[in-house]
């Protein structure tokens, strides 16, 4: 039909972009899985943490024949919060019949990787469309000169013209949202 042929279109003249978006992901689930994997433990041995809690929040929902799940803390209570990641991952658990506690390690990774791919998609259509204004600016503005369209200032087509590939920026936003800002 007429969406099939579309996404095979697609995929056919964008398959390398969709390559590198994959390779980005993978390696970023890759990586964190190699932290997991140094560290497989679900507690904090020094300083605590939640990990137990949400084991048992995860567990929960993967128990629960209703919504909002049982509370694994209060005997005959109810779960009102904070089970929407654990409802994602259950569903995840469920649909490929890994173990519980092996999906709760590659379930982190997930999220960092999604995370990554996330950050760099969104930056990079963001870096791929103003990239594409450029190119249809009209460059004949001195260089003090802007361009003002109806939403505002757009560009100055001298100095900003192809400084940054879109995958370039897409790539140093990941780091900076994923890696960067974690460094604690």
């Amino acid at each position: 039909s007429k969406t099939w042929r579309e996404i095979f279109n697609f995929i056919r003249s964008k398959w390398s972009l969709l390559l590198i978006a994959e390779l980005i992901f993978l390696a970023a689930f890759f990586s964190f899985l190699m932290i997991r994997m140094a560290n497989p433990d679900l507690w904090h041995p020094y300083r605590g943490g939640e990990k137990p809690m949400d084991f048992a929040y995860l567990n929960a929902v993967l128990r629960s024949s209703y919504m909002p799940p049982y509370d694994p803390w209060f005997s005959g209570g109810y779960l009102n919060y904070y089970y929407w990641g654990q409802f994602i991952v259950a569903m995840l658990i469920k649909a490929t019949g890994i173990l519980p506690e092996t999906a709760f390690n590659l379930a982190i990774p997930l999220f960092f990787g999604l995370t990554v791919a996330g950050s760099f998609s969104i930056v990079y259509n963001l870096a791929a469309i103003t990239q594409s204004r450029q190119k249809h600016a009209p460059s004949n503005l001195g260089s003090g000169q802007y361009i003002y369209g109806s939403r505002g200032c757009l560009a100055n087509p001298r100095i900003s013209r192809s400084f940054w590939s879109p995958i370039l920026a897409g790539i140093s936003a990941a780091l900076f949202v994923a890696v960067l800002s974690n460094l604690n």
